[in-house]
Formats: structure tokens, sequence, C-alpha cells
């Protein structure tokens, strides 16, 4: 039988499986879905209780102060993480840690799956196959060095290495996670067709992270500045010294960072939502 055949079978073959995706689910399916919770969980969940820590504090000035509490917003992912008294940072490394394993095995079934679908392409198939298990355990790495990073390098005591390291790992996470998308949308469209409906929601959501990644690299730098400078108008005033910021200000930095928020997590969302499609190829290991 020649090599020709051969792929033809192994596509009849992938595709009768494909029809009985909905009769019998594969137990290996659950690990991408796993990965995706978790890394969609660890950053949503460390930004949302970061929220409902600042309504808890805002709640509590303004009884002190007799006023009504001021609207708070949700702070960027980088801001939650950088500190080195926060526990909410945690549960982000928590969830990394547990995507970076179960993104790899994600990776590791989407390459058999690859392989055995292009046996006639070895060289090919297991670079891409290897390349599908390290994204996601450098997107996975680069999540923890985030929290790791700051507390090797504090701000206050390392500033410039600590906000490069920072600024590096951030950018390796944010761009990393969009390779595996965008391979991610390689692999829908060898295995199941370049108008099937899962390599269609691939493509659309690795087209949302390179829109927040985008608009990371153009106002991540100006945010992370202003950041800094309410974080230190904060200190100013808990010292009991005066303003050094109107209202106005304030509220313009706080939606600026809810703003870059929104675009961080976009990336999150979009990768784990991707990641968790895996569990399409996870079905067909065997």
């Amino acid at each position: 039988m020649d090599e020709g055949n051969t792929h033809k079978k192994l596509g009849r073959s992938s595709k009768s499986k494909l029809k009985n995706l909905h009769k019998a689910m594969s137990p290996y399916a659950s690990i991408p879905i796993l990965a995706g919770i978790a890394l969609c969980g660890g950053g949503i969940g460390a930004v949302l209780l970061d929220l409902l820590e600042q309504r808890r504090e805002e709640r509590k000035r303004s009884e002190q102060q007799s006023r009504p509490a001021e609207t708070v917003l949700i702070r960027t992912l980088s801001y939650v993480t950088g500190d080195p008294k926060s526990w909410k940072a945690w549960i982000f490394l928590l969830g990394c840690f547990l995507y970076a394993v179960l993104g790899g095995a994600t990776g590791y079934l989407q390459s058999e799956v690859l392989a055995n679908y292009n046996s006639n392409e070895e060289g090919s198939s297991e670079t891409k196959g290897v390349l599908l298990v390290v994204y996601p355990i450098i997107v996975g790495l680069s999540g923890m060095l985030l929290v790791l990073g700051v507390r090797l390098l504090p701000y206050d005591r390392y500033p410039r290495a600590g906000i490069a390291t920072h600024v590096i790992v951030a950018g390796l996470f944010q761009m990393f996670a969009i390779i595996y998308c965008f391979s991610a949308v390689q692999l829908a469209t060898v295995i199941f067709g370049e108008e099937a409906k899962i390599t269609t929601v691939r493509r659309a959501f690795a087209f949302i992270s390179v829109v927040g990644l985008a608009l990371s690299f153009l106002f991540g730098g100006y945010v992370m500045g202003k950041s800094a400078q309410l974080t230190q108008h904060e200190e100013i005033v808990s010292s009991g010294s005066h303003d050094t910021l109107t209202p106005k200000q304030i509220w313009a930095i706080k939606c600026w960072m809810a703003g870059l928020g929104g675009v961080q997590m976009s990336i999150g969302i979009a990768v784990s939502v991707v990641t968790a499609s895996g569990a399409a190829e996870a079905n067909l290991f065997s």
C-alpha cells in the first residue's frame, strides 16, 4: 500500500471518529477542559477577588468618613500579581502551574493525533507536535514567573530589574499564548477541515488574542506608569500628607487600569478557550 492510500485511510478513520464524538467522550477529553478552566479561573479569580477586596475597603472608608462609597473598578493583572503582599497572586500562580501541566498534556494528546493523521510526514508532524507541547508549558511558566519575579526582585529594591523582568515575562506569556492559539488553528484545519466549526472558533479567539496583544503593547507602558503614580499617591495620602492627584486624575488612571485589565483577561480567556477546545483532538486519542 502506498503512502497516499495510507493517508486517505487515516483521514477516513479520523472522520469516522468525528461522527461518533457525540456518542462517547474519551476520558482524555477532560484534560484540555481542565487546563482551560485552570488558567482562566486563576486569572479571572485573582482579579475578581481583588475587586471584592477593593469594594470592602471602600465601604469601610466611606463609613468612617461619612460619605457615599466611590465606584470601584477592576485593576490590571500585573497590578494584582505585582503586590508582594497579595495572596490573590498565589491563586493566579496555582492556575498557571496547573495550566503548564495540563496544557502540556493537552499538547501531547494533540501531537499524537497529528502524528497518526499525518504519518506520511513524520519530520513535519514531529516538530509541530513538540511545539504543541512546549507552547502551553511556556505560557504556564511565564505566568508563574509574573508572581515569583516580583518577590525575587521587588520593585522598591530593584526598580529597573524588577520592572524589566515583569515586562519580559508578561510579553512571553502573551506572545506564546497567541502562538499556541494559531498552532491550534492549523491543527484543527488539518484534522477537522478549514470550514469546520472548531476551526472557525479557534481562529476567532486567536484574532481576539492578537488584538489584545496589540492594545497591550500600545498602552501597557503608559498604564504601568500611571499605576505607579497612583501607588505613590496612595502611599503619600496614607502617611497623612496632602493629595498629589486630583479626583479626576485618579478616576482617569483607574479607568485606564480597568481597560488594560480587560485586555489582559481577553488574552487569557482566548488561550483558555482554545486550549479547552483541544478536547476535540483528545477525544480522537487512543
